[in-house]
């Protein structure tokens, strides 16, 4: 899945993005999780050339959603999605950095 602030991808099911911060889901749920969980449905209980038909079209239309994610949220913000991944590695080299010092200081 792709976070919906910064566009980039994460673990599905992510509720808040670990790039940018950016709570994922609100209270009425996140339509692309939603196709997905309707895609794995189809595939899981039905059975026959019946959710095969069905299932591929769903699928193909989730692929295309992606794609059109990267291509208008993803690529346009690239910069912004690079500063925030830099920020957000500093706050961690920081933060272990400090962590190693104190343990070797003991």
């Amino acid at each position: 899945m792709f976070c919906k602030n910064c566009g980039m991808q994460i673990e599905d099911n992510s509720s808040i993005c670990p790039i940018c911060g950016t709570k994922q889901f609100d209270d009425s749920g996140d339509a692309i999780d939603k196709t997905k969980e309707i895609i794995d449905k189809i595939k899981t209980e039905a059975s026959g050339p019946i959710s095969e038909t069905i299932a591929e079209p769903i699928g193909e239309i989730f692929d295309q959603t992606k794609e059109k994610v990267r291509k208008e949220v993803f690529e346009p913000n690239r910069k912004k999605i690079e500063k925030a991944l830099i920020n957000k590695l500093k706050r961690i080299a920081k933060k272990y950095t400090k962590t190693v010092v104190e343990k070797i200081g003991k």
